[in-house]
């Protein structure tokens, strides 16, 4: 299972998708459908990463969660030196 990109989700063309599998060299079919290329490529991406060591899973509510927080009042309070 992958990670979406729930804050801002975006839909990369299949070419540029294709472009990136051959650029790292991922093995794949041209009749596959662009979802399965894209699940191939977010993959990839995710067993390179460093989240991938850490002891829980990154799921959508973790960056939403970090985006709530730094648009809160709570921030303001995280730069008091007293």
């Amino acid at each position: 299972m992958t990670l979406e990109n729930a804050l801002a989700p975006s839909t990369v063309p299949r070419d540029r998708v294709i472009a990136s599998l051959v650029k790292y060299d991922i093995q794949f079919e041209e009749r596959e459908t662009t979802d399965s290329l894209r699940r191939k490529l977010a993959e990839f991406y995710a067993k390179r990463t460093l989240t991938k060591s850490t002891k829980s899973a990154i799921t959508p509510e973790d960056p939403a969660e970090s985006v709530f927080y730094l648009a809160s009042e709570r921030v303001a309070e995280s730069d008091r030196t007293s």
